[in-house]
């Protein structure tokens, strides 16, 4: 790691060493050393193997530095969000997103997520406080949340003009009762 003091999260993507596209990262002195599918602390055990080759008594600190996160469906800000620290929690995520909305069905946020043997999709309840042991709770690089909606919103009723259906029955009401009462007092 460069000597430089890191003065915020974004500042240390930018003084640090990155993964190649096969795995890789290149240290001075040392060279190329594949990482590729390690944990942090697998690759910290590596690097420390590898540098203590060359210089006596070193310290090896492994940060993941960056990773994206998707958030998607009843979410008020969706998009694809880059976090800069090594480990965020669901609840962090949907905050990054700006919280869930109204018509947010809580009980089943889905987790998308990649594994060496394809996609998998798991369920959780955010409301449950069984999500703070499920191996689910922490998430990983690349990781996707979708939050379904109610069925009350494929209905419509988000979108559905009140107002003016309420307008039209009163403005209905009100030439029925003026008609009535012009009848009654002409009726005299």
């Amino acid at each position: 790691m460069p000597s430089r003091t890191v003065s915020s999260d974004a500042a240390i993507y930018l003084q640090s060493y990155t993964l190649d596209e096969e795995g890789f990262i290149e240290l001075p002195l040392v060279g190329k050393i594949e990482l590729k599918n390690m944990t942090v602390d697998e690759a910290k055990a590596v690097l420390q193997t590898e540098l203590d080759k060359y210089v006596n008594q070193t310290t090896i600190i492994v940060k993941m530095s960056n990773f994206n996160l998707t958030i998607l469906g009843e979410v008020t800000r969706p998009g694809m969000f880059k976090v800069y620290q090594s480990q965020i929690n669901l609840f962090e995520a949907i905050s990054l997103a700006g919280n869930m909305t109204n018509f947010a069905k809580r009980d089943a946020v889905k987790i998308i997520r990649q594994t060496d043997n394809g996609s998998e999709i798991v369920t959780v309840d955010m409301g449950s406080a069984d999500i703070l042991s499920s191996p689910y709770y922490y998430l990983k690089p690349n990781d996707i949340i979708y939050v379904e909606p109610l069925k009350i919103k494929q209905w419509g009723f988000t979108t559905f003009p009140y107002s003016t259906v309420f307008s039209v029955i009163s403005l209905a009401f009100t030439a029925i009762m003026m008609y009535f009462s012009l009848k009654k007092s002409s009726g005299r």
